[in-house]
């Protein structure tokens, strides 16, 4: 992905916004998704797509209205050697870039839905219907969408035309949140990957200024046996440690995170199921903000990093272990968790699996700081 262009976007959008007296809530993730099959008119070398990704099947008819006039976000240009690196990384792909913004306008909710143009006409595309709505995460109460612009586009399959790489600004508007809506889910808005799932975080022009984090100040685990001729497919190879940092029960994989100005610092629980149990984290793991930026792993805290290692406790232990990625940015709100899967091993029920944890709220994890306090094993007999 071209982050600097997508970035460029974002930036230009929010100055016009903020030029207008408009608040910004909430920046969407950026991101690219492919699209249909690209035809050219020979006659007037004009390229259309039938948009192939639009969801909401249960509507038979293909409305095919024409909508005019759509309306558009003006953007900076991109510079000669932007434009060479996204040809070169794009030109035998079929992707289109989006993303967006919520807005407070007057009395309303304003969701901008920006898409860059990849042809010149787009058919068979849908913006929402009487399925999109926001929901309140603390109260649950619905904000029901009341309309969009471009109006004609309502709860339709509909076709519009604009010039090839111009930003399209299509507005889903619903009533004013509450000054104290801090969590939301957005539904019903499918080409922009809203379709509930994942909470976003609603940041308002007064909330407190962030401050970083101290580290995080975790028990150091007893190192029982440095691994010897380590071979991922010999166990009896392997380090082994006992005393790892114990927490109280919660829910295996539940994360938190700690941010200071040297690295970011990210801790898992697990559920330790045996009295010795193996573990591992394979390098090459990150964390990708809204914009595409990557923030490397760099260190997983008291333990070997790209090799699995024995945990020796007792069942119904929960354990902690702790991430170090390179530092993200205070302002970062929404973050991409991205493990990537261990070689395959010989061992009984062998399974070194990655994971990807999408839009994860930066302001949540860092709540989550207290679950991660150690607690010592008590044990009665």
């Amino acid at each position: 992905m071209n982050t600097l262009a997508l970035t460029a976007l974002m930036v230009c959008a929010a100055a016009t916004m903020q030029a207008q007296d408009v608040k910004i809530l909430m920046e969407g993730p950026c991101f690219v998704r492919p699209y249909g099959t690209v035809v050219m008119d020979s006659r007037t070398g004009r390229t259309t797509i039938k948009w192939e990704s639009s969801e909401d099947r249960h509507i038979k008819e293909r409305d095919g209205v024409w909508v005019n006039n759509v309306p558009l976000r003006t953007i900076a240009q991109e510079t000669k050697n932007e434009k060479l690196a996204k040809r070169d990384r794009y030109s035998f792909t079929s992707l289109t870039e989006f993303f967006s913004l919520l807005t407070e306008e007057g009395d309303e909710t304003v969701l901008h839905c920006y898409m860059k143009m990849p042809a010149d006409s787009i058919t068979n595309f849908w913006l929402a219907s009487d399925e999109t709505g926001i929901i309140d995460y603390e109260t649950g109460i619905h904000y029901r969408a009341r309309r969009c612009e471009p109006q004609e586009a309502w709860y339709k399959y509909f076709n519009f035309t604009a010039q090839k790489d111009s930003t399209i600004d299509f507005r889903i508007y619903f009533p004013k949140l509450p000054e104290t809506t801090k969590e939301i889910c957005i539904y019903g808005v499918p080409n922009w990957g809203m379709r509930g799932g994942y909470k976003m975080h609603i940041v308002r022009e007064n909330s407190a200024k962030k401050t970083y984090d101290k580290k995080p100040n975790m028990h150091h685990p007893t190192l029982v046996k440095a691994a010897k001729d380590y071979n991922k497919n010999n166990s009896g190879s392997w380090s082994v440690y006992k005393d790892a940092h114990t927490i109280k029960p919660t829910e295996e994989g539940t994360m938190a995170m700690w941010l200071t100005p040297e690295a970011t610092y990210v801790a898992i629980a697990h559920e330790q199921n045996w009295l010795r149990e193996y573990m591992g984290v394979e390098k090459g793991g990150m964390l990708v903000d809204g914009s595409g930026k990557q923030y490397k792993l760099k260190a997983l805290e008291d333990y070997p990093l790209g090799e699995i290692y024995w945990v020796e406790g007792y069942s119904g232990d929960f354990v902690a272990t702790l991430k170090v990625f390179e530092p993200l940015p205070l302002d970062v709100e929404t973050i991409t968790y991205i493990e990537p899967d261990g070689e395959p091993f010989s061992a009984w029920g062998a399974n070194w699996k990655g994971e990807t944890k999408a839009n994860l709220i930066v302001e949540s994890l860092r709540a989550n700081q207290k679950l991660f306090e150690y607690h010592k094993r008590k044990i009665v007999k």
